[in-house]
């Protein structure tokens, strides 16, 4: 689980993705359908006042914080400046595509890949209930 910056420096706007130490803090107008969203998507449990995402590892888990923020535009651009979305790693694309649009994701992407390191990457991206740009990647088997 990572937070992403695709920066060109192109965009300026309201900072929607950010960090606070090691938690993603989320900048949503509606952070009660947001929660709901990665509660039932990503098995994100509460805790405290964060939201816990586990990961395949006990150490690539993710604690992220919802803020209200009528500011946070919907649809914020993949090149705005700072973290533009929030990526996970994924054993199956389309699966995680059918359960997250069920859930109210929306505008997605078909699977693109590329190649880093000499691995190829299949890649989804689609937008939360509140517009986050949700990135999906599956490391491409050897």
């Amino acid at each position: 689980i990572e937070v992403v910056s695709h920066d060109t420096g192109t965009i300026a706007g309201p900072e929607t993705i950010g960090l606070d130490g090691s938690t993603i803090v989320l900048r949503v107008a509606d952070p009660g359908r947001e929660r709901a969203f990665l509660k039932a998507g990503f098995a994100a449990r509460e805790e405290e006042d964060a939201l816990l995402i586990p990961g395949v590892f006990p150490t690539w888990q993710a604690t992220l914080k919802l803020h209200r923020s009528a500011q946070s535009p919907a649809g914020s651009p993949l090149d705005t400046d700072g973290f533009s979305c929030v990526a996970f790693y994924s054993s199956d694309l389309e699966q995680d595509r059918k359960r997250l649009l069920e859930l109210g994701g929306h505008h997605q992407t078909e699977i693109f890949d590329v190649t880093l390191n000499g691995r190829r990457l299949d890649i989804l991206m689609l937008r939360s209930p509140n517009g986050i740009i949700i990135e999906l990647v599956k490391v491409a088997r050897r």
